[in-house]
């Protein structure tokens, strides 16, 4: 059976693909629709000819007269299309099943028509012709949950990248969660610097994504071979990266993992151009939140000891990411993966070390504040944009030798640093 229509058999007691509601106008509901056009199918038992039907982004919907609504949610329900030759016409359609017995055929006009109504619905819905759509190239990488392959479109030949996770290798209820955390949250966000998730496939074995391809490799790979950035490109990184930040935080967003491998490159050349990625480990803001998720090493030390948490946890792990760029090395390196976390828990980082002497005050500053082991004191994504070291780049170009000194002296660090230690 498929995993998406068993949860979607939990989340409804419905028997019917339709429901009727009494509206004058779908508006009224919240749901504006994405996409309209002539469809036409059976609805009790009688044919609707050249219906105007509405998709919003969870449902699918018309008006049988002035003030009845008919609708269907069809979020997280597969569709299938189909092509009937008869000895007249040939005939263009899909099929919304919401479950093994709850199913609703739907007729185009053209296969134009076909082709728009299928793009909207993967929007919205899980797709079943994988292997009709796209035709795979090579493998480009694997872990933990699953193998990323370089894929292409067999119509537009535009290249993707297809996330492939096998059913077999769901051993848990959390494992399916992410999957669906990071269908629902990808599919919500919206930004020219997070990875964008163009649809969403369920066969008898596997759940496949496709994915916006990013080429370069991850920041992982880009800082391996750099062993560290120049502090004006990280400058630049940084301020696009905290833009990221704001943007998934008003969503009521909190990524949980950010980290290099999680950041793809989108230039060979710039180091400041990226997309973000992997939200499995992503979630809603919740006060009461005290799961422990993230990688060791870049997570908020409130997570690891078990408190409450909120947006915040996401600022402390940009810190660690900016301070690898900037030294080459990450604040809780050791040999062992407890010995990471324990370091990382403490949060004892020494920002006079031979590592920070090549940073400018300012950025000393700057990751100081971000990397504070009290969230509280943590500023805010909004806040962090606001700080003197990352508007400095707009308002001048010069070289980081004639950086002002964000502090008086580095005495003025070291006593702000032994602060942070307790």
């Amino acid at each position: 059976m498929s995993i998406f229509q068993s949860v979607y058999s939990q989340m409804s007691d419905t028997n019917s693909f339709w429901q009727t509601d009494e509206f004058s106008n779908y508006h009224t509901k919240g749901k504006p629709y994405i996409f309209e056009g002539s469809l036409s199918f059976f609805y009790n038992n009688e044919w609707k000819e050249n219906q105007l039907v509405k998709l919003s982004k969870s449902t699918i919907y018309f008006s049988e007269q002035p003030g009845v609504l008919v609708s269907s949610k069809i979020k997280w329900c597969l569709v299938s299309s189909f092509i009937e030759e008869t000895s007249l016409k040939t005939i263009y359609g899909f099929t919304i099943s919401l479950s093994s017995t709850i199913i609703q055929d739907f007729y185009t006009e053209s296969s134009q028509s076909l082709d728009h109504w299928l793009m909207f619905l993967s929007q919205v819905s899980i797709m079943t012709t994988l292997q009709e759509d796209y035709v795979v190239i090579k493998e480009i990488d694997s872990g933990k949950f699953g193998t990323v392959y370089l894929c292409q479109d067999i119509i537009t030949h535009e290249e993707y990248a297809m996330k492939k996770i096998f059913k077999k290798d769901f051993k848990n209820i959390k494992y399916l969660n992410q999957i669906f955390n990071e269908i629902a949250i990808l599919r919500k966000l919206d930004h020219k610097n997070i990875i964008k998730l163009y649809k969403v496939y369920e066969d008898e074995k596997t759940i496949c994504l496709i994915l916006e391809y990013v080429q370069y490799g991850n920041m992982l790979k880009r800082i391996l071979k750099k062993k560290k950035m120049h502090e004006k490109q990280v400058m630049h990184f940084a301020r696009s990266f905290f833009e990221v930040l704001e943007y998934i935080h008003s969503k009521g967003i909190i990524h949980r993992d950010l980290k290099l491998e999680n950041i793809l490159m989108t230039s060979n050349i710039e180091d400041s151009e990226f997309k973000l990625a992997d939200f499995g480990l992503a979630c809603y803001i919740d006060k009461s939140f005290k799961s422990k998720s993230g990688s060791p090493g870049y997570m908020a030390p409130e997570i690891l000891r078990g408190s409450p948490y909120s947006t915040k946890v996401d600022i402390f792990s940009a810190g660690i990411i900016i301070f690898i760029l900037l030294t080459g090395t990450s604040p809780f390196v050791d040999t062992t993966t407890q010995k990471i976390i324990e370091k990382n828990t403490k949060c004892r980082i020494n920002f006079m070390g031979n590592e920070c002497k090549t940073m400018s005050d300012l950025a000393v500053g700057f990751v100081m504040e971000i990397l504070r082991s009290e969230p509280t004191y943590r500023p805010t994504a909004q806040q962090a944009l606001n700080h003197p070291w990352i508007k400095y780049k707009k308002s001048c170009d010069l070289e980081f030798t004639t950086l002002s000194p964000y502090t008086a002296d580095k005495v003025t660090f070291s006593k702000v640093a032994d602060n942070l230690l307790v």
